[in-house]
């Protein structure tokens, strides 16, 4: 539990970039340090919801709230977490509309219905599949309140204890990985040139960061029509880009498909592009493909994700 805390905050609190916005997370020390469920689906759900929370909130408070209720055996229970903002909330007259397959046809997550984003019916379909629910509340031009629950099963008795859950609410909790980096072997590629495609300075660096180990020449651009621009000068041609999916103005998919489509070499048609997501939930990575992008890679990029593992 204190790792996938850890690593949905780490992803989310660079969302708030230059916003005047406050990130808080709400967690108790009762909460279990245990849990087993699908918590790589649990995660892209809570990413899901709090991507949408700081995209459509300019100024205020984000808030997390994790909390788990038990069954009255004491066994089992529900996962809890709810999403608040301050944003600008949702019209009453779309708020049957949030979780229709509209959204998730239309693919473009920039214009969809006001205060909403891509995934949100995927997102639903897929609690629901895990037992759960989603439910909103909004008012708008206030802010809205998202609130999923999860089946999960409880694995011991022990709880977060005071220590680990003010160092997460302080943003401080770090989970030990030096067994882990100590197995991995980084293969050297001083020929390869790569292209990061992102909006956000810090998503910029952390990426570039965490290729740095495998000698790579790295290249950034700020905004899809910049990684266009490149794409169309030539004057470098690289081995591979890595393309953020939720860009203002214009999303990856609307970028790597003018790369794919309208620029018009062979270059530009065959060079590799990946998709960088936070919405890496069911359905999405066929969606992907088929707009001219050969892999998915889902954030935080270092996470390993296990199906069905403990949280």
């Amino acid at each position: 539990m204190p790792s996938f805390i850890n690593d949905t905050v780490m992803l989310n609190v660079i969302r708030v970039g230059e916003k005047p916005i406050e990130f808080k997370l709400n967690i108790d020390e009762s909460l279990p340090s245990r849990l087993h469920g699908d918590d790589l689906r649990v995660k892209q759900v809570c990413n899901n919801l709090l991507s949408n929370a700081f995209k459509y909130t300019k100024e205020g408070i984000v808030e997390w709230e994790v909390r788990f209720e038990r069954d009255e055996d004491g066994k089992n229970g529900w996962l809890t977490c709810g999403v608040t903002d301050t944003g600008i909330g949702i019209k009453p007259e779309n708020l049957g509309k949030l979780f229709s397959e509209y959204n998730q046809v239309d693919n473009t997550s920039n214009r969809a219905i006001e205060g909403t984003g891509l995934g949100l019916s995927l997102a639903k379909r897929l609690t629901e599949m895990m037992g759960g629910n989603i439910t909103v509340e909004s008012q708008y031009g206030r802010g809205s309140t998202f609130t999923a629950r999860f089946r999960q099963e409880t694995v011991s008795d022990v709880s977060l204890g005071m220590d680990v859950a003010n160092n997460l609410r302080s943003f401080r909790y770090l989970e030990s990985k030096r067994t882990r980096n100590a197995k991995l072997v980084y293969v050297r590629m001083p020929y390869a040139r790569v292209l990061i495609v992102d909006d956000v300075p810090t998503n910029l660096d952390v990426t570039r960061g965490m290729m740095k180990p495998y000698g790579m020449q790295i290249d950034c651009a700020g905004s899809g029509q910049q990684a266009i621009d490149m794409i169309r000068a030539e004057e470098v041609r690289y081995h591979a880009i890595f393309m953020d999916h939720m860009m203002p103005e214009m999303d990856g998919i609307e970028a790597t498909r003018i790369i794919r489509e309208e620029i018009g070499t062979e270059y530009s048609q065959n060079v590799p592009i990946t998709a960088l997501t936070a919405n890496a939930i069911v359905g999405n990575e066929e969606m992907f493909l088929s707009k001219g992008f050969q892999a998915l890679i889902s954030k935080p990029i270092m996470t390993i994700q296990t199906t069905h593992k403990v949280l």
